[in-house]
């Protein structure tokens, strides 16, 4: 009982702090740019995939970070639900890219990785935790490319799954064994 009210309480203090920082009053949402290179050069249309899908942006606090890793697993493991739901996603992380098609290949997650140089929308966002990471995150996208919060924040038990589905407003499975 007293762990549920510990998490609770720090849920609700980064919420808090999030929405302190990430949207006061009269602030405008952030706006993406109309497009970005993934690690392999390409251009990723952000217009045109907010305009066709429900976009999602998963940052990864770091290449190495093994919590990130297995968000990705799961997102996954669950992509034919998700992509029934209407659910494209990109990818976010520091880098370096080399790193990033690393991730991407153990993963086998089919959607661009972009790699924040500089950290330069880990910055407009206010995620930079760190000079090298980003605060683990989902934002949803809208046409406008507006950006939304979906879920801050993960641990090794604790993914956003549920603020995800509510977000998608679609059902899918969310228990998975491990």
């Amino acid at each position: 009982m007293l762990l549920k009210v510990f998490f609770l309480s720090a849920v609700l203090t980064v919420g808090l702090l999030f929405t302190e920082l990430f949207a006061k009053p009269g602030d405008e949402k952030p706006i993406l740019p109309k497009q970005l290179i993934d690690v392999d050069g390409k251009t990723v249309d952000l217009a045109k995939l907010a305009n066709e899908k429900k976009l999602f942006i998963v940052t990864l606090k770091a290449t190495w970070c093994s919590v990130c890793f297995k968000r990705l697993l799961r997102l996954k493991w669950r992509l034919a639900k998700l992509q029934v739901c209407g659910a494209a996603f990109i990818v976010l992380s520091p880098g370096p890219a080399d790193e990033l098609r690393k991730v991407r290949k153990r993963t086998e997650f089919p959607y661009p990785f972009v790699e924040d140089k500089g950290l330069a929308l880990a910055k407009k966002l206010k995620l930079q935790i760190a000079a090298d990471q980003i605060q683990p995150a989902i934002f949803a996208v809208n046409k406008k490319r507006e950006i939304n919060l979906v879920q801050l924040g993960r641990n090794g038990s604790y993914y956003g799954d549920k603020e995800l589905q509510k977000y998608l407003d679609c059902e899918f499975e969310l228990a998975l064994q491990f």
